[in-house]
């Protein structure tokens, strides 16, 4: 089964210690995801299985309108 990773939905990680921190995907480079920080805009690299997708209504359909653009969508 392949979960997909939409670069422009908000993520957590497995890793991070404030759970509610929300990071952005910006970019993804083989098993890479590059990730932003929503207010502070800092930006640093984790692997792609550390991801977290919220299952947020907002999200979700953010996450619609995105995958209907093919260079925002990732199946791993």
């Amino acid at each position: 089964m392949s979960t997909l990773i939409v670069v422009g939905c908000n993520y957590h990680t497995k890793w991070q210690s404030k759970k509610s921190m929300r990071f952005v995907l910006v970019e993804v480079k083989g098993n890479r995801a590059r990730l932003k920080t929503r207010n502070t805009k800092k930006d640093f690299w984790t692997n792609i299985d550390d991801l977290i997708f919220i299952e947020s209504d907002w999200n979700k359909k953010k996450a619609d309108t995105l995958s209907l653009s093919e260079h925002s969508k990732i199946s791993i």
